[in-house]
C-alpha cells in the first residue's frame, strides 16, 4: 500500500510515435484550460503492481500549480492514507500505520525519482494533462497524420516526445527515452467536455524500466473547487516518522 501512496506522486510521463520533419499547428495553446485554476480528481486505480489490491480509489485535489492534496481509499470507501506535496516536500500518512513518510520534492529529487529534469510545478501540469509552461523549448516534428502534433526536446541522455490533437491541444501521449530507449509513458484516453474544458477519461502510465503499469480510470472532475481549510493536513504527534532523502 505504501508503494501505492508514493506512486501517487509519480503519474509521471507519456508516449508519441518517432517523426521527422517540422509540422505546424494553428491551435493557441495559451487558452488550453485557461479557465482552470483548481482541480478536483476522483479515480480508480488498476495496476500490475501485487501490493496494490483492487478496488482503490483516490480523490486529488490541486491547487494551481503549486500544491497537491489526495486521499486514498480502499474497498467500501475506507481511507487509509493522505498526501500532500508542494514545490519543497511531501508527506505521506497511512492512516491505520499511523506512519508518516517525507521526502522532498525539488528539481533535483524529482529528477531522481522521475528520470527527467522537471520543477514540481511542471509535475502538475502532466497529472492535469496539459503542456508545459513554455513550449518554445520544444521543436515540432512531422507526426504523419495531419490531426496530431508532435513535438520533442532533448535534454542530453533524455529526449521527450509529445503528441497532441491539432485543432484541441489535448494531450494524446507522452514519451520519455532514455539513451533513445522508452522509460516511461502516459496515454490520455476519452476525452470529455468539463465545463467547456476538455480533460481525460482514462489516464494509462507505463514505466518501463520498472515494468510497472498503473491505469487510472477518472471517475469525476471539478474545475475550481473550494480548497479544503486543512489542505495541508495535520500529523499525529505520535506517528511514526520516515524521510526519504
Amino acid at each position: 500500500m505504501r508503494y501505492l501512496q508514493i506512486s501517487l506522486l509519480s503519474l509521471l510521463f507519456i508516449a508519441c510515435a518517432f517523426v521527422k520533419e517540422e509540422d505546424k499547428t494553428s491551435f493557441d495553446f495559451s487558452k488550453y484550460h485557461k479557465s482552470v485554476k483548481n482541480l478536483e480528481m476522483v479515480f480508480s486505480i488498476s495496476s500490475n503492481i501485487p501490493s496494490v489490491p483492487n478496488g482503490v480509489k483516490a480523490k486529488v485535489v490541486i491547487a494551481g500549480n503549486d500544491s497537491l492534496q489526495a486521499s486514498v481509499f480502499a474497498g467500501f470507501g475506507l481511507q487509509v492514507a493522505k498526501v500532500f506535496a508542494d514545490s519543497k516536500s511531501f508527506t505521506v500518512f497511512s492512516i491505520f500505520e499511523n506512519s508518516v513518510t517525507k521526502g522532498s520534492t525539488t528539481k533535483e529529487e524529482l529528477e531522481k525519482l522521475l528520470k527527467v529534469s522537471v520543477e514540481f510545478p511542471e509535475f502538475l501540469k502532466v497529472i492535469k494533462a496539459e503542456l508545459p509552461t513554455d513550449i518554445t523549448n520544444y521543436k515540432n516534428i512531422r507526426s504523419g497524420n495531419e490531426d496530431v502534433v508532435a513535438l520533442t526536446r532533448n535534454l542530453g541522455e533524455i529526449s521527450e516526445y509529445i503528441s497532441l490533437e491539432k485543432k484541441t491541444g489535448a494531450i494524446r501521449q507522452i514519451q520519455i527515452k532514455k539513451n533513445g530507449e522508452p522509460f516511461s509513458t502516459m496515454i490520455y484516453k476519452d476525452y470529455k467536455l468539463i465545463d467547456g474544458e476538455l480533460f481525460p477519461s482514462s489516464i494509462e502510465i507505463q514505466i518501463k524500466e520498472k515494468a510497472v503499469s498503473i491505469k487510472l480510470d477518472i471517475e469525476e472532475i471539478k474545475l475550481n473547487p473550494e480548497l479544503p481549510k486543512n489542505f495541508r493536513f495535520p500529523i499525529p504527534s505520535d506517528a511514526k516518522v520516515k524521510q526519504l532523502n
